[in-house]
Parts: C-alpha cells; sequence; structure tokens
C-alpha cells in the first residue's frame, strides 16, 4: 500500500472528516519528514522540564549490525535499572543514529541527574552490554539541532541495517511535562476506508449526502498535482483564477 493512497473517512451519519491513511514510517517521503519535526517538538518539550544530562551509548565492535539493533533495547533497560538503582529516578529520550560502520548508536537525554560520574556509568554500560565508549555531558539548547541532524539520517535506514519495526525514536513516560493533552476537533462514531485521495472521498462523500466539514491537504500532493498541471495542462484563458485547466497535447 502507497502512503496517502487510501483515505479514512470519518462520520456521525450527518458530517464527514476525510484523512490520509499514512504509513507512519520513517523511509516514506510523507511521514518522515513529519515524525522528524514531532520528534523535534517533543525533544523541546522534555528539556524545557529541568537539568539536561546528554549521553552516548555505542555498541561493541566484536558483533553484527543486526544483533547490535536487536539488543539494544535489552541494554538500554538493563542499565537504566542500574542508574536508578545507583542515582534515583529520571526522564529520558533516545535518538538511536547509525555508525559509519552501521551498528546502533544511542544518543540518550536524561533529565532529573545532575551529575553523572563518566568512570561509573562507562563500566556500568559495559556491565549492560554497550561498547566501552561512553560520552556524558551537560545539555544545552543547540541539541535539538544536533539530534535534528541524526532523525533526518535515520530516514535513510534500510532494512539491512535496523530490523523491522525497529523503534529508531523512544522516550520515558515522563518525558512530555505539561503537554497539553489532544483533542480532536470531531469525534466521528464511525471510520471507512475508501480508495482515493481525501479530496475526492471527500467530494464523493458530499455526494452521498455527508456535510464534509474538514479534510487533509497534503503539500506533497498538491505540488505534484501543480506540477503535473503544468506539463500536460494549460489554463483556459479567463478561468486562470478559478483553476480550470484543460488536456494539452503531450510532447513526442
Amino acid at each position: 500500500m502507497t502512503c496517502g493512497e487510501f483515505t479514512l473517512l470519518g462520520t456521525d451519519g450527518k458530517e464527514a472528516g476525510a484523512y490520509f491513511l499514512r504509513c507512519k514510517t520513517w523511509r516514506c517521503k510523507r511521514c518522515g519528514p513529519r515524525k522528524v519535526k514531532r520528534t523535534m517538538a517533543q525533544i523541546k518539550v522534555g528539556m524545557a522540564g529541568g537539568f539536561i544530562r546528554f549521553a552516548t551509548f555505542t555498541a561493541p565492535g566484536n558483533e553484527d549490525v543486526m544483533t547490535s539493533y536487536q539488543l539494544a533495547t535489552k541494554r538500554w533497560k538493563t542499565l537504566q535499572l542500574r542508574m536508578q538503582r545507583r542515582w534515583g529516578k529520571f526522564e529520558y529520550l533516545i535518538v538511536v543514529e547509525p555508525q559509519k560502520r552501521g551498528h546502533a548508536h544511542l544518543h540518550v537525554l536524561i533529565r532529573g541527574q545532575r551529575f553523572l560520574p563518566q568512570r561509573q556509568l562507562s563500566q556500568m554500560a559495559v556491565e549492560s552490554g554497550f561498547g566501552r565508549i561512553t560520552d556524558v555531558r551537560a545539555g544545552h539548547p543547540r541539541l535539538v539541532g544536533y539530534l535534528a541532524k541524526y532523525l533526518t539520517k535515520t530516514l535513510q535506514l534500510g532494512p539491512a541495517q535496523a530490523p523491522k519495526y525497529f523503534r529508531r525514536v523512544r522516550m520515558s513516560r515522563g518525558w512530555l511535562v505539561d503537554e497539553p493533552a489532544w483533542e480532536p476537533a470531531h469525534r466521528w462514531t464511525s471510520w471507512w476506508i475508501l480508495d482515493a485521495p481525501p479530496l475526492a472521498a471527500a467530494l464523493d462523500a458530499r455526494r452521498h449526502g455527508y456535510n464534509v466539514v474538514e479534510w487533509e491537504v497534503d503539500r506533497w500532493e498538491r505540488e505534484t498535482l501543480l506540477g503535473r498541471c503544468i506539463q500536460w495542462l494549460r489554463t483556459v484563458r479567463g478561468y486562470r483564477s478559478r483553476g480550470f485547466c484543460r488536456p494539452a497535447a503531450r510532447p513526442a
């Protein structure tokens, strides 16, 4: 299934709303950039909640790439428990980046710990299964842009590097502080899947008697349609402002 090819149509019997059925994967040219922007916003919210420490954990050099990803979650959970026993509870956000050699590389924002001894943390990381190189430093506002670079890099991760359904960004439950709960503008009682983009689905729903109150507009699709109009269609004189187009002869 191509992302955005189908539409979710929500209705309450009288009104309706049409939305893209998205794949929500990092490698998708539509969903990937959206996930990067959302994660950057979550980083900013969490960093505003208190003092931040920034730590980096690497995979051992004697294992293959796939193993480093498969064991990354287990290793972090083990290290997290060790850290909490030693220094108390904390909140965190993790961005997983591929190293040049392809192995998993964990960048961790830690909130709630003003001091983390590097020698002790490095020893605990090794005991938890990570490599010997562990970097710890104080957080700063430039970290948002720093991590954004790695988030953008994750859009190019192939299936040979990361296992399927691997979560490249994860965070603790308390990382997002004072974030207002999201409330949908409309609470639809039933949902339908239509084999059409949202605009076509909205028009079809209107023909069936629904009052369509909202539908999604995708910038990428709008630019693509505009490009097609310029390439294959020409504007009818006198109707330029209305957007009427008619077919033009295709170039040979």
